[in-house]
């Protein structure tokens, strides 16, 4: 009888040809689904740190309508919009 392992680690996702906002609508769609990466590995991504190219991070907060808000503290978004 096998037995699974589970090993959590800190990766990088690199998105090619895409600005922020594109780079995490792609990874959102990478989120709780399987990702064979060897007949015996998966990658499960289980949450999302988004940081800018510059390091500096940013939160994002989805809309009702799919678009994605930049969350920061001069903004205040609708009790309704945020998750």
């Amino acid at each position: 009888m096998t037995k699974d392992t589970i090993v959590t680690c800190f990766c990088t996702l690199q998105v090619t040809s895409a600005n922020e906002y594109e780079a995490q609508d792609e990874v959102e769609k990478m989120v709780k689904r399987e990702h064979p990466l060897s007949e015996n590995v998966t990658l499960v991504v289980s949450e999302i740190i988004h940081t800018t190219t510059n390091c500096c991070g940013v939160e994002y907060k989805k809309e009702k309508d799919g678009n994605v808000r930049r969350d920061n503290s001069s903004e205040v978004l609708p009790q309704k919009l945020i998750k």
